[in-house]
């Protein structure tokens, strides 16, 4: 079993002042603060959720996170595509019908 889970993946900047799109992969999206820090997946990176809110229902389940030490629109840009993971032993135990 993996030692690490992804759980999230940072898309496009939103804005000006260094919030992402957040595409949560957890089965309730905003249970991703819960399993901070998340990691890059080298793992040479840590976030920390300071804001996190619904995007919209145009896009079902996307997210606008902000992040710390993320303050602008340039530092937010460089995030995009980036996997996000949390240790296995981070997460609750899978629902008998879930798998990880």
């Amino acid at each position: 079993m993996p030692a690490r889970i992804c759980v999230a993946q940072i898309g496009a900047p939103h804005g000006l002042h260094g919030e992402v799109k957040l595409r949560s992969l957890t089965a309730d999206p905003m249970a991703i603060r819960d399993y901070a820090p998340l990691e890059s997946e080298d793992g040479t990176a840590k976030f920390e959720i300071e804001e996190l809110r619904e995007a919209g229902t145009q896009r079902g389940g996307d997210l606008i996170a902000r992040l710390r030490g993320i303050a602008n629109r340039n530092a937010a840009s460089r995030l995009k595509h980036m996997k996000l993971f949390v240790p296995r032993e981070r997460l609750p135990a899978p629902e008998a019908d879930e798998f990880y």
